[in-house]
């Protein structure tokens, strides 16, 4: 049963053009105007639609699309999800909930998170183009499997727990989670990823006054339309882990009234037969998010370090971290490279698939796991700084020069898709042409075919040095620095710019004296690990210090 509808409130000019707003103030704003298309360009010049409809939500059918540009031997790689919404006709108070949903997707950039990877805006419609979960909801392996086994319901829960603890941290309140809006990245994977921001809002501490999402996961503070934080997503969590358990929901009677009365007074049973092999661990955590009084209820960061989580998590094989010569490697690139390539892998990081995206990701959540999904600059160095250096301990200054030139924003943080741009700018430009020709795609704002100095203008913004950025692609694109006369940029220059650039980055590396020694393995009673800082660079050694190559997963 789902239990309504948001009614926004009228705001004076708070429409599509606000959420992007909105979203540039939070994620930048190559990682919306990169993703955010108008006409003339149309969803059918990026994408082919299909007939095959992988869902249907409370607005409507999403259906499955391949791209255009990218072609690979797992086409599932290149799938996308399409969900659209129809402009016509609709009021304020739609266009304002619709908005409400755009900006928080569009905002979102986490691992854990299904990836928007275009909004495509019409004069009737608009569509999200979003990353197509292959593997399957939650609840059809809850269906399959009917009771998990304590161990992999715990990494389950970790793996909802990081979208979670990163949307809390965002200001975002998702308001419907439910085993039906996690997936499975891929089939056979264990990779969970959060999916659905039509009840989504940027709380800001505000009294929420709306009864959403679905009734048996629905918090008790939302049945008395009386909340303020993103505390009733962790009773929805709490409900989630009772079923993965037990297989049966806590709170299921003969009628919805019924029903409602248990959830407001939390009564629940954990019966012996469900219940007697379940750890004491495993028990307390559940209990201790099925509270009624929200303020007592755990949060998203005390859930992922009580011991249920903690015990589990460390024993997992899918916790696969990159070593730091690779990430090291990728910063000193990043950094010494012109602003528009920088810029070009930035767009390239929402443009990568699945398997890009996965030889990396793990290294990411390693580093941010403390954090709430983003990675703090003093995390970096430290772990960067004191693994790289001579035989003398001494840092390499060709780290400590780029790390100081990097920009970190006013948080000091890096986000999932900086870190991807930042790996990327070492990599082999010779195999990525599907990748480039993406990113080439973003540039081409009007789907013409060409970069003008109009589309970079759009993209990057007024301050952009667009006559010189063309100078800059056909400089490298063995133009001998002249313009071509057209004044635009093909998708064949665009690749050669990158390809030329890709030779020049291979000067900017680690010497190899530092290589040698972040390779080399040492005792571990030679190196004093403290704290968090300790612990994450101790994984990182355990598991990956052998070689310069990012692990799998």
């Amino acid at each position: 049963m789902l239990l309504g509808s948001s009614k926004p409130v009228k705001q004076d000019g708070c429409k599509l053009e606000v959420a992007q707003k909105g979203a540039m103030d939070r994620l930048g704003r190559l990682g919306v105007t990169g993703r955010y298309f108008r006409l003339p360009k149309r969803i059918e010049d990026d994408l082919i639609l299909e007939d095959t409809v992988l869902g249907t939500g409370y607005n409507g059918a999403v259906v499955s699309a391949v791209s255009r540009v990218r072609k690979t031997k797992d086409m599932d790689s290149v799938k996308f999800a399409v969900k659209s919404f129809s402009l016509r006709g609709i009021d304020e108070a739609a266009k304002i909930q619709l908005a409400g949903e755009l900006e928080v997707f569009l905002s979102m950039d986490h691992p854990h998170v299904a990836r928007l990877h275009g909004v495509y805006e019409a004069e009737e419609k608009i569509s999200l183009a979003m990353e197509c979960m292959t593997g399957g909801e939650l609840f059809d392996r809850v269906v399959q499997t009917e009771v998990f086994t304590e161990k992999d319901a715990a990494l389950s829960t970790w793996h909802m727990l990081q979208s979670v603890s990163y949307i809390h941290r965002e200001g975002v309140v998702h308001r419907d989670l439910k085993l039906e809006n996690f997936l499975y990245d891929a089939p056979g994977s264990e990779f969970l990823k959060l999916i659905d921001f039509g009840f989504s809002k940027f709380y800001k501490d505000l009294k929420m006054n709306e009864a959403l999402g679905t009734l048996h996961y629905a918090a008790p503070e939302v049945l008395r339309k009386d909340y303020r934080s993103g505390s009733c997503d962790m009773w929805s969590l709490g409900v989630i882990v009772f079923i993965l358990l037990s297989g049966c929901m806590p709170f299921a009677r003969e009628t919805d009234a019924e029903t409602m009365r248990a959830i407001v007074k939390g009564s629940y049973t954990m019966k012996p037969g469900r219940w007697g092999h379940i750890s004491k661990q495993g028990i307390d955590f559940v209990r201790r998010l099925l509270v009624v009084n929200p303020k007592e209820r755990l949060t998203a960061k005390g859930a992922l370090v009580h011991p249920w989580i903690m015990q589990r998590r460390g024993g997992s094989g899918d916790f696969v971290g990159g070593t730091e010569l690779s990430i090291a490697q990728g910063f000193i690139s990043f950094a010494k490279a012109t602003r528009f390539r920088r810029a070009c892998l930035q767009l390239m990081a929402w443009s990568l698939t699945l398997d890009e995206r996965r030889q990396l990701r793990q290294a990411f959540i390693e580093l941010s796991d403390s954090h709430g999904g983003v990675v703090k600059k003093k995390d970096l160095d430290e772990l960067l700084k004191g693994r790289i250096c001579d035989v003398e301990g001494k840092p390499c200054p060709t780290l400590i020069e780029a790390v100081a030139m990097l920009d970190f924003g006013p948080n000091d943080e890096i986000r999932y898709s900086d870190f991807l741009a930042a790996m990327m700018a070492c990599t082999d430009f010779d195999a990525r042409e599907g990748a480039m020709r993406a990113t080439f795609r973003r540039l081409d704002a009007n789907g013409g075919g060409y970069i003008s100095e109009k589309d970079l203008q759009e993209v990057l913004g007024e301050g952009a040095d667009v006559r010189g950025i063309i100078l800059e692609i056909a400089d490298e694109a063995r133009y001998n620095g002249e313009v071509p006369a057209h004044h635009k940029v093909s998708v064949e220059e665009f690749m050669a710019y990158l390809k030329g650039g890709d030779q020049q980055l291979e000067s900017h590396g680690i010497p190899e004296k530092w290589q040698y020694s972040a390779l080399a393995m040492r005792p571990a009673a030679a190196v004093k690990e403290k704290g968090m800082h300790g612990r994450l660079k101790a994984r990182l050694r355990a598991l990956i210090g052998r070689n310069g190559e990012f692990g799998g997963a």
